[in-house]
């Protein structure tokens, strides 16, 4: 069972808490699907939506404290386990980040997400994204073992990177093409290797530990 994480932050908090300099609501669209925005003391430069790391990244420019508020459709990008709602992971300039859902519809769902001055990027990922094509991966049941260690601790982090490196670029373990990055980073968030327990145990797809795969490569933590 995944339990969601308990969130200070409050509608209000967001609504009184910043200096409020700039406001702009409007819709975005990407691929025929409208996305409704709210952003406080900022503006959007671009929204994208990245197959491969089943995410949707928003460029921003921060003028001081703020927050955006989003309305998503379903059929854009979703999180969902076992054919209820699942928490999303937001990630603001790489870093792991708290938000609010005030709203679950049938069609969308809506997503308050606060932001410093100077943040730039602002990554929202689930797990279905609109013309992800699916594709078969081979996973050898032995590596849920390594998986189950290392979400445990009894792998270190370089260990169980260096164990994947190795059977991709062996052939034991077949992920779809994946754009790497032309950076290195060291750094694993916290959801990844929850993932990782989560498949070792049988409560996530394949699918789900691949996008973990996926997503240290296109990241610059796994290189291949």
């Amino acid at each position: 069972m995944i339990f969601k994480p308990l969130f200070v932050l409050t509608a209000a908090l967001f609504l009184v808490s910043f200096n409020l300099v700039y406001a702009e609501a409007s819709l975005y669209d990407i691929l025929d699907y409208d996305v409704g925005y709210d952003i406080e003391n900022g503006e959007i430069l671009v929204m994208n939506l990245d197959v491969d790391s089943t995410s949707l990244i928003i460029e921003i420019v921060s003028f001081d404290d703020g927050f955006i508020e989003l309305n998503i459709p379903r059929g854009l990008i979703d999180a969902t386990f076992d054919d209820e709602d699942d928490i999303f992971f937001v990630l603001i300039d790489g870093t792991e980040s708290d938000y609010l859902e005030i709203n679950s519809a049938d069609n969308t769902r809506t997503l308050i997400i606060p932001f410093y001055t100077n943040d730039q990027e602002i990554e929202i990922l689930g797990t279905s994204v609109l013309s992800a094509t699916p594709t078969t991966v081979e996973i050898p049941s032995w590596v849920k073992n390594n998986a189950g260690w290392w979400s445990g601790g009894l792998l270190e982090d370089s260990d169980f990177v260096a164990g994947l490196n190795y059977m991709i670029t062996n052939g034991i373990i077949v992920i779809p093409p994946t754009e790497a990055a032309e950076t290195v980073n060291k750094e694993i968030p916290s959801w990844v290797k929850n993932n990782a327990g989560w498949w070792s145990e049988g409560l996530l797809e394949d699918s789900d530990f691949i996008a973990g795969i996926q997503y240290m490569i296109s990241n610059g933590i796994l290189v291949i």
